[in-house]
């Protein structure tokens, strides 16, 4: 039996473009090295991603400043490949209903759960950066 994977879409672009996204979308007048859309709320994923017609499932959005990443990867010593990959993770969580900024509904264990599963995933693919 296969599996259908997820879609979901990926912006690249520079600090510039992720500041006027973040002003937008979050009110914050700075550039992140990544943000996340999700589609559906995390208690209402399963049962509404069902319901789409296949070809047409979409986890939601993502958008990565490269810049931010290379700078992380920079301050994390470690290559820009991996840095990258830790990014993709963290959004690929956020757009499954994960959320690790404590407030509004989301309570300490959550946040400890979200990190825990990013550490997890991380050390998966780069055992040897873990």
């Amino acid at each position: 039996m296969g599996c259908e994977p997820d879609a979901w879409a990926i912006l690249f672009c520079d600090d510039l473009e992720m500041r006027i996204y973040q002003k937008k979308f979050r009110k914050l007048d700075r550039t992140t090295d990544v943000l996340s859309f999700p589609a559906f709320e995390r208690s209402g994923l399963n049962e509404l991603y069902s319901k789409l017609p296949k070809g047409q499932r979409s986890l939601g959005d993502v958008v990565i400043s490269m810049p931010a990443v290379v700078r992380g990867a920079k301050r994390a010593r470690r290559p820009v490949a991996a840095e990258l990959v830790e990014v993709l993770i963290h959004a690929y969580l956020h757009l499954l209903g994960f959320d690790h900024v404590v407030g509004a509904g989301v309570g300490a264990k959550d946040a400890r759960e979200m990190k825990a599963l990013q550490k997890a995933l991380f050390k998966m693919i780069f055992p040897q950066l873990s």
